[in-house]
């Protein structure tokens, strides 16, 4: 494999033996060990993210015919939700198989920001880089199936199209055979590559769209810079533009509106608007300080990449200099995408790792820099350790197969409320239950949910619990419906259930988490057996 960089550094060529940091093969096989070392300890676990088990749960109902946004709801995009059925085929192994998916998808991006790093920065910093972005993961709970973790890798493959054609057009090349060829074609080709990458990334988290648009303005200008040497008419480059703009919002479009002819093929567009859009636009999202003051330490730290590339006085090239500020404005877009959405869960700040992994490369340039950068992904690798040992040794093996003894015996369907863990999916008797399409623990529950499902939480909860389901997976926070400076509290229904629940139902499971904080008492889960008639209350 050709070294990315070795334009920039080889002015003659050179028949010396390729260090190992700079062949791809060797870079490829580290960064592996290190993707499987950093997340082995995750393989397998049924019970890893709750999210990651409801888009199994739905790949597994869109195999077995059943439509999302109608027999099951969520306003994730159909992609995601065909992603995981692919790897729901995989039935007894899935969790394997989306774990090991997501492992492929680290790699892949941990392998592209390497091969952008290579043109900033030294041979070491471009690895320490791509380490960056692997340790980072887990630091910020992206250490399971979340979107970012499969988005990245496409946002990272299209913005390396662009760093690649950019490489072409380097004007700091010194050999004859190296001069830029025609660029026409080649523009055309990143314009529709990397479109269709972002067309596929809206399908799995539609937030992709910011660092999309930026990359398509990013391409026109870059057209327009490379045209002007031919000095065309202004009428002309401007229908070049136009036409161009409009090719590459036709190709970003395409999957999505390949979805929207299949819904309008159901007669379900009203459906698909009102998940992808409207619950979008009606969500409510309570301010929360102590993840807003979380997510900006993350950004801190990140962020230093820039002053600290000044305070060492890093040295580029022209051409490093414009790929710098190219993956520079990339960074900053997606700083604004993660504000902009103001309930900063910790997996939101999973996108901002790939540019600024690049970013943080260059300080390698300098002793000072090295050290920084070592250090961070000290902290990192350690921290996002302690995060998946928390997670595995809360979230066993054990603890899935008692889940799945407490709702087997004898065999019913369970209605999940707020619960810690998806077991909708959990035996085939579970996965034939549709007790409410809104069946994710918290879109009934969850106050922020309220208007945004589309219907009345109270009224389907009623309904559901009016059919009497055998079993209810919710979590011990109810029973304490009054607690305040819980924005996900909805007193009125944790009530109205939690009576139910003492009138008819006995506990017949408690699976508690480690906390650290007094607002994580909801991470458990309490799974209770309705109370056979001739049955007394306690």
């Amino acid at each position: 494999m050709t070294h990315p960089a070795s334009i920039l550094h080889e002015p003659t060529a050179s028949k010396a033996r390729t260090p190992w940091w700079r062949n791809g093969w060797c870079v490829g096989l580290l960064l592996a060990f290190v993707t499987l070392a950093l997340r082995g300890a995750t393989l397998g676990n049924p019970l890893l993210d709750d999210d990651d088990g409801f888009y199994l749960y739905g790949g597994g109902q869109l195999l077995a015919g059943h439509k999302l946004y109608q027999d099951f709801w969520d306003r994730k995009p159909f992609g995601l939700f065909a992603l995981f059925a692919f790897f729901h085929a995989f039935g007894p192994w899935r969790f394997w198989a989306y774990q090991l998916g997501a492992c492929a998808c680290v790699w892949g991006t941990a392998m592209a920001i390497w091969r952008m790093a290579c043109l900033l920065a030294p041979n070491g910093g471009a690895v320490a880089g791509a380490l960056l972005y692997i340790a980072g993961l887990n630091m910020r709970g992206g250490f399971g199936g979340e979107t970012p973790v499969f988005y990245n890798f496409l946002t990272a493959c299209a913005f390396l199209l662009v760093v690649n054609l950019l490489a072409m057009a380097n004007p700091d090349r010194v050999l004859p055979e190296e001069q830029p060829p025609r660029l026409t074609g080649k523009l055309l080709l990143t314009e529709i590559g990397a479109m269709a990458l972002f067309g596929l990334g809206l399908q799995i988290k539609p937030t992709v769209v910011f660092e999309g648009v930026y990359c398509a303005l990013a391409l026109l200008w870059f057209s327009y810079r490379f045209s002007a040497s031919q000095k065309p008419g202004v009428a002309r480059a401007g229908a070049m533009l136009l036409g161009q703009a409009g090719l590459m919002i036709l190709i970003a479009l395409l999957p999505t509106l390949l979805v929207v002819i299949y819904y309008a093929h159901l007669h379900a567009v009203a459906a698909w608007w009102q998940a992808n859009v409207l619950s979008s636009l009606h969500r409510g999202a309570e301010f929360q300080w102590h993840k807003f003051l979380n997510l900006l330490f993350t950004l801190a730290i990140l962020t230093l990449a820039w002053p600290l590339s000044r305070f060492l006085a890093l040295r580029f090239t022209p051409f490093q200099k414009t790929v710098w500020r190219f993956i520079s404005g990339w960074a900053l877009v997606a700083v604004i995408a993660v504000l902009l959405f103001t309930q900063y869960y910790k997996y939101y700040a999973l996108p901002l790792f790939v540019p600024f992994a690049i970013l943080w490369a260059p300080l390698w340039q300098r002793p000072l820099g090295r050290a920084l950068v070592l250090l961070l992904l000290a902290v990192l690798t350690i921290g996002g350790e302690l995060q998946v040992h928390r997670r595995v040794t809360d979230r066993t093996g054990a603890d899935w197969q008692a889940m799945l003894r407490a709702v087997s015996d004898p065999p019913g369907c369970v209605f999940e409320y707020k619960a810690q863990g998806i077991l909708l999916d959990a035996t085939p008797t579970l996965a034939e239950c549709h007790l409410t399409p809104w069946s994710f623990p918290d879109h009934l529950g969850d106050a922020q949910e309220v208007n945004s499902i589309g219907i009345d939480p109270f009224t389907e909860l009623k309904r559901v619990m009016a059919g009497h389901p055998r079993y209810v997976a919710t979590t011990s926070s109810i029973m304490d419906a009054d607690r305040r400076g819980d924005p996900e509290a909805n007193p009125p229904l944790d009530r109205y259930l939690a009576q139910i629940l003492q009138r008819d139902y006995v506990p017949v499971y408690h699976h508690r988490e480690h906390r650290r904080h007094r607002r994580d008492r909801e991470e458990d889960m309490v799974i209770w057996q309705r109370r056979e008639p001739s049955s007394p209350a306690p």
